[in-house]
């Protein structure tokens, strides 16, 4: 979470909106149980009632809260659960908390009118009914806190206010118990309430790191992506070997030429130590790039798939590729450079070995060291060894040849 928390008018956090907005919606989804419960309550009070009390009252009773349970059905029809948008579905709970508590009002009318009456069923049955409802009403309407206690208020204050001042000892007591009973459910709902709250917290918190996750792999494939095409447009060749087990995992166009293949698998498919030519050279590349020291320009012969040898010059880099810790070789040809290398080579020895053979003596000085024929041996190209001797060679030899024209 950051430290910038978006607030509404209310001052509330954007989270703890959603939060609400959930509430709103597991409320909604329970209410309509709730209130076909209520409906079956309403006709099975008018049957147990109707030849108890007095009919005309039971039946406007009846009819009011019947009447207010099929609205409220039809207006829960209009409330979307898939709206996403946080203060219009607050101004749903607020309405659902309205509604809750006209309807608790309807079921606390019935002690208020039907509870003084002769027959002593009737006061027991509404007690029975009222708590009946009021531990249906903890499961089914406790999502939403405000809605709940103002309808189990409604609906049990009426009976507890009945008991207490009829001025029989029996009632004062079942009034206290009710009232307890009351303020239990007060509490068990406000713990159930935050329970489910620290659920739907957890549950957004986990869809947030989700998508956060979702967003990174998205952004760690398109660079995966981005870096493969590069690594396929490189003119050098480019292997990628998996740091867990050591195999190819790709290889781009340049590196198959390379090697003679012309499908991917004929390289990824083979050990790797297999296309080295010394397997002291391949042990070296593998200390080297799987330590903290990167492989630079390591000179190595390697094996084409038919058998044919070919030199590299070695370079690599540790990433990561497909979500794994790998190492990307490049590997750059200098078969010709080691060729030329070795005609070079050839070629010198071949001029030593005539400047060896030659009849006359010779000396050759390189800057750093100086080289004479077998026949130099004589005193006098001993001396022109020097490297001051050699400016002042020929200045002797012109003086020489002109004492000689003299004479």
């Amino acid at each position: 979470m950051t430290a910038d928390v978006k607030t509404g008018r209310d001052g509330a956090s954007e989270t703890d909106a959603r939060i609400r907005a959930e509430q709103i919606r597991v409320f909604h989804n329970q209410a309509n149980t709730a209130l076909v419960g209520n409906l079956l309550a309403v006709l099975a009070t008018v049957a147990l009632l109707w030849d108890r009390v007095q009919q005309d009252h039971l039946t406007i009773w009846a009819g009011v809260t019947a009447a207010f349970v099929f609205v409220r059905l039809l207006i829960y029809r209009r409330f979307d659960p898939e709206a996403k948008d946080t203060v219009n579905i607050a101004r749903w709970g607020r309405r659902f908390t309205i509604f809750a508590f006209v309807s608790g009002l309807c079921w606390g009318a019935l002690p208020g009118v039907f509870f003084e009456t002769a027959d002593p069923f009737v006061p027991i049955y509404i007690v029975c009914v009222v708590a009946g409802l009021l531990v249906g009403a903890l499961g089914a309407l406790s999502a939403h806190g405000p809605a709940y206690r103002a309808y189990i208020i409604a609906m049990v204050a009426p009976l507890v206010l009945r008991c207490l001042f009829s001025g029989a000892t029996d009632y004062m007591i079942i009034g206290g118990l009710v009232a307890f009973a009351l303020l239990t459910s007060i509490r068990f709902g406000a713990v159930w309430e935050r329970t489910l709250r620290d659920q739907i917290r957890l549950r957004l918190d986990a869809e947030t790191l989700l998508n956060a996750a979702e967003t990174a792999r998205g952004a760690l494939n398109e660079s995966e992506q981005r870096l493969g095409a590069i690594l396929e447009a490189s003119p050098i060749g480019v292997s990628v070997l998996s740091a867990w087990s050591g195999q190819r995992v790709f290889v781009n166009k340049v590196l198959m030429d390379q090697f003679g293949a012309s499908d991917p698998g004929e390289i990824t498919n083979i050990p790797v130590q297999d296309s080295w030519v010394n397997q002291e050279d391949y042990q070296y590349a593998l200390d080297m790039g799987s330590g903290a020291e990167a492989l630079t320009n390591f000179v190595a012969p390697r094996r084409r798939l038919d058998g044919s040898v070919w030199w590299a010059l070695h370079n690599n880099v540790q990433l990561i590729f497909e979500g794994e810790p790998a190492r990307v070789v490049w590997h750059t040809d200098i078969t010709q450079s080691k060729q030329a290398e070795e005609e070079i080579r050839a070629s010198e020895a071949v001029c030593v070995d005539c400047w060896k053979a030659a009849p006359l003596a010779s000396a050759c000085w390189t800057g750093r060291a100086a080289f004479c024929s077998p026949i130099a041996a004589i005193p006098r190209f001993l001396v022109l060894m020097r490297p001051r001797s050699w400016v002042s060679m020929p200045r002797r030899w012109s003086s020489t040849r002109i004492a000689e024209r003299k004479c």
